[in-house]
């Protein structure tokens, strides 16, 4: 049978086999498996026992977020110690393997989506957002960027919350060379392509909007959910060129879209709905 020793001493700590005494080290908390039935003591990383504290951080730390959200203020800097929290863990997992993490999704399917990694930095953008902090922003999606090697997924939802805090601050030019460099490394990209549309549509560039538009819409197409957010950058650059005629068409499609996804989940029953939550299927 195991048990889960933890010994947390500021002196030396020993363990003991067939009477001899093993130093582990000075002044350092490790975990020791004692297996009684072959009466063997073996060490648990200290770095796992580090790893595992700064999980345990996190998910408290994820926690007062959330009770911030519920209304208690004094939460409030929970939300940057959670991401600076999770910067650690990166570190603290690559210098144990270097190849630790190297994609995001990984910190999530790594524990079986207990953390839930993604969903959470999501929620802190958007609580950024919400606060007008778009430097931070920037900041944060950008060392996100560089953290990661994107050969698996795409980095788009966090170029498109730069594109958005630029546009957010009025500083369109920003926003135009962005996105443009953006669309040019990924044009195939539908995120960058509606993050294009925006910022030409903010500097007045109507054509050259709807030029992607044309691109991912067709006069008879439909609003799915694989082009719905062009639709949404379509609807306000009809609205602001004064294209009444084509705003009408975008607007009634997308109204169209939006009857078909309420019909979809009426018609689902309470275990599809958290199937679907759960999995996080539901975040762009």
């Amino acid at each position: 049978m195991l048990f889960l020793r933890v010994f947390a001493a500021e002196t030396a700590f020993f363990c003991w086999k067939d009477m001899d005494i093993i130093k582990l080290g000075v002044g350092e908390r490790d975990k020791i498996w004692y297996d009684e039935e072959n009466c063997d003591f073996s060490t648990y990383a200290k770095e796992d026992f580090i790893y595992e504290r700064l999980m345990e951080k996190f998910e408290r730390l994820t926690s007062k977020c959330y009770t911030y959200l519920a209304g208690d203020v004094t939460n409030e800097d929970a939300w940057d110690k959670a991401y600076e929290v999770l910067v650690e863990i990166v570190r603290e997992g690559r210098s144990q393997n270097s190849n630790y993490a190297k994609e995001l999704y990984l910190l999530d399917d790594g524990t079986d989506y207990e953390y839930d990694v993604c969903g959470w930095l999501q929620d802190y953008l958007d609580y950024l957002d919400t606060g007008k902090q778009y430097e931070k922003i920037r900041r944060i999606c950008g060392e996100l960027i560089s953290m990661f090697s994107w050969e698996e997924e795409k980095p788009s939802d966090f170029r498109f919350y730069i594109a958005s805090s630029f546009g957010a601050e009025g500083k369109k030019k920003e926003a135009l060379e962005f996105c443009e460099d953006w669309y040019k490394k990924e044009s195939g990209n539908i995120m960058g392509a509606t993050a294009l549309i925006y910022a030409r549509t903010g500097v007045g560039d109507f054509e050259g909007a709807e030029q992607i538009v044309r691109q991912y819409i067709s006069e008879d197409g439909a609003c799915t959910d694989e082009n719905d957010i062009v639709y949404m950058a379509a609807e306000l650059l009809y609205k602001v060129s004064g294209n009444k005629k084509a705003e009408k068409g975008v607007s009634q499609a997308m109204k169209k879209y939006e009857k078909e996804v309420e019909a979809y989940f009426s018609g689902m029953d309470e275990d599809g709905l958290d199937n679907i939550i759960g999995t996080g299927a539901w975040r762009r």
